[in-house]
């Protein structure tokens, strides 16, 4: 495996960390601490791969949307 494919590798355990966790609760009940544990990575890891936790929920939020409506299509 080369470093940009562990790069998303691990890119993608924090993205489905986060969208189990915002499934589960609000935005201010989920930390980036829950996160980081639940994908077994650093906090630095998930700053290196999302600017900030906004940035992680709405992205989460816009996949989540996108694969709605992409069902709803079908």
């Amino acid at each position: 495996m080369n470093r940009e494919q562990s790069q998303q590798l691990t890119r993608d355990k924090i993205y489905k960390s986060a969208l189990y966790h915002f499934s589960e609760a609000s935005f201010k009940e989920v930390s980036v601490n829950q996160i980081c544990t639940e994908a077994g990575v650093s906090k630095g890891i998930v700053y290196h791969h999302f600017k900030d936790k906004n940035t992680l929920y709405t992205t989460c939020l816009e996949d989540s949307i996108h694969y709605y409506l992409s069902y709803l299509e079908e």
